[in-house]
């Protein structure tokens, strides 16, 4: 009998790959517009994206939407696979394994106006400048963790990119930090008629260019296997030019 039990578990053993690749792998997002969002059409093009990447990686996906906190709750537990899109930094990389760049996009900071504590025109920002305003951030950006370490006290984290928005307009905020294309989407689908209203700092304090990536539970079953097999499948649809044709189809200003 006991012959029979650890021949029994070797085959599961063996077979354990074959059997993780035919089940479904939760990987997890949030509302990003107009990057990510249940709303929009095939779930926006960065889902579009990360769905060809795990076609072509043989990853069958179970894409699920929640709120960005549960998100990353969902990959400490390993409850889940992974979640995107995160900025890739020094912290998240002692907590999970990340993936190769899904996208490479910059933060700016947005003003608005009619806040009459702010200037009409910021062209540059002098040193200390912003340590006198609040800042506004979406709960859960890497933001979270940079705003300390530049000497921002006085930022803060909202439950939503629209939210955010809506708190700059009435001067509860007077700067949101944020991706140029998710606030400009913010914008225009709050305000239309201010849209002149909201204007960008040229020159932004934050870093010019971050690398947004997935980020990778270590404890989901076989999740260096299934991380290879995305970054494979993302390297294969930028070099077929599937990459390309997502993003020109949606007039994104990313890389």
């Amino acid at each position: 009998m006991k012959k029979i039990l650890v021949t029994l578990a070797s085959l599961l053993l063996i077979n354990a790959p074959f059997a993780l690749a035919q089940s479904s792998i939760p990987i997890f997002t949030g509302e990003w517009r107009p990057l990510v969002s249940e709303q929009l059409p095939r779930n926006g093009p960065i889902a579009e994206i990360v769905v060809a990447a795990c076609k072509a990686g043989a990853i069958k996906l179970d894409l699920k939407f929640a709120p960005w906190v549960r998100t990353e709750t969902m990959v400490k537990s390993g409850q889940a696979f992974a979640a995107f899109p995160y900025v890739d930094t020094a912290d998240r990389r002692t907590k999970y394994w990340v993936s190769d760049p899904i996208y490479v996009e910059k933060t700016v900071l947005f003003f608005y106006l009619g806040n009459p504590k702010t200037p009409a025109t910021l062209n540059e920002l002098k040193s200390d400048f912003l340590k006198d305003f609040s800042i506004g951030t979406v709960r859960g950006s890497y933001l979270g963790e940079l705003m300390p370490q530049l000497g921002y006290d006085k930022y803060v984290e909202t439950n939503s990119v629209d939210s955010a928005a809506q708190m700059l307009q009435k001067g509860r905020l007077d700067f949101l930090a944020i991706s140029p294309s998710v606030g400009k989407d913010a914008f225009q689908r709050l305000f239309p008629t201010q849209l002149d209203q909201f204007l960008l700092v040229q020159q932004s304090p934050f870093p010019p260019k971050s690398s947004n990536v997935m980020i990778i539970s270590k404890d989901f079953p076989q999740a260096k296997e299934l991380l290879t097999q995305f970054n494979k499948g993302l390297a294969a649809i930028k070099k077929s030019g599937e990459y390309k044709k997502i993003l020109s189809q949606h007039a994104l200003e990313i890389e």
